[in-house]
């Protein structure tokens, strides 16, 4: 049997491989799809965060107007003892009777009140014993210095109800008044501050309006106290959430308070009418 020679017999196979071309396009297209699924990621981070945050601050607004419905409903209610309804340039004050329990006392009576402390809203209860409510005599007063001023609740009986709340303004509707809270029309009974003859009596409604920043929008706020600055104090006849809406739409406003454009769109309005239980008086 004659072997078969020459340059034409059968070579065993080459193993297949990339190019270096081809390599160089498959990591560069790789690249491109872990860059693109990292910022898809983070971008869903921070919106759920952002989310997170608001939905915090709008969870502690709630329970803030609801606990100051919740003492307001218990309010006393009488001709003869004072009330400290305080009107000032910057965040107000509300201090009242209210027939919930304190951390000390034994009459079932308290003084509470309402104010931001630190940037924050606060909320005081000073428990009575029997002896210690103080009554007015026939000339009773709403505001300034008068015999509820001793009783205001000090700094160990405060506990903070809201830490996103940095503002805080309270304006009343007098008897036979209405708040459009559209701020299309407002009855001129809403006032900022009840005349000096004006008594508990005449108050049909106590309105509160509140301002929020979240934990996230405060981490890059420097001063909030300038930026509750621009937000101006109740005037009587006029919206106080219609004002400080308007206020914080104006393009300028991050500018203004010396703020990132994110923060000052985290800052939310909210308001509440409280009416007062006028059927309850006594005597």
């Amino acid at each position: 049997m004659k072997r078969i020679t020459g340059s034409r017999g059968c070579r065993p196979p080459q193993a297949a491989a990339f190019t270096l071309i081809e390599m160089m396009v498959a990591i560069s297209v790789l690249a491109l799809l872990v860059t693109m699924v990292g910022a898809l990621m983070k971008g869903a981070t921070v919106s759920t965060n952002s989310s997170n945050a608001r939905m915090d601050a709008d969870g502690e607004a709630r329970l803030a107007l609801d606990r100051i419905g919740f003492d307001l409903r218990r309010i006393l209610l009488r001709p003869d003892i004072d009330y400290q309804f305080t009107q000032q340039t910057g965040n107000d004050m509300l201090g009242f009777y209210s027939s919930v329990g304190g951390y000390t006392g034994t009459r079932g009576y308290s003084v509470v009140a309402y104010s931001i402390v630190n940037n924050a809203l606060e909320r005081g209860v000073n428990g009575l014993n029997s002896s210690q409510m103080v009554f007015a005599g026939t000339a009773p007063t709403l505001f300034g210095n008068n015999t509820l001023t001793n009783l205001l609740p000090d700094n160990s009986q405060d506990e903070t109800l809201g830490p996103s709340i940095f503002r805080f303004e309270v304006e009343f509707i007098l008897k036979g008044g209405t708040l459009d809270l559209s701020g299309n029309t407002v009855n001129a009974a809403l006032v900022s501050t009840p005349s000096a003859t004006d008594s508990i009596q005449n108050i049909s409604s106590i309105v509160v309006t509140i301002a929020a920043l979240d934990s996230r929008g405060r981490g890059i706020v420097t001063d909030l106290g300038a930026v509750a600055a621009l937000l101006p104090d109740a005037a009587s006849g006029s919206d106080t959430a219609v004002l400080w809406k308007s206020v914080l739409a104006q393009s300028d406003f991050p500018k203004l308070a010396h703020i990132p454009a994110a923060a000052a769109a985290a800052i939310r309005v909210y308001q509440r009418s409280y009416d007062l239980p006028q059927s309850t008086f006594t005597q």
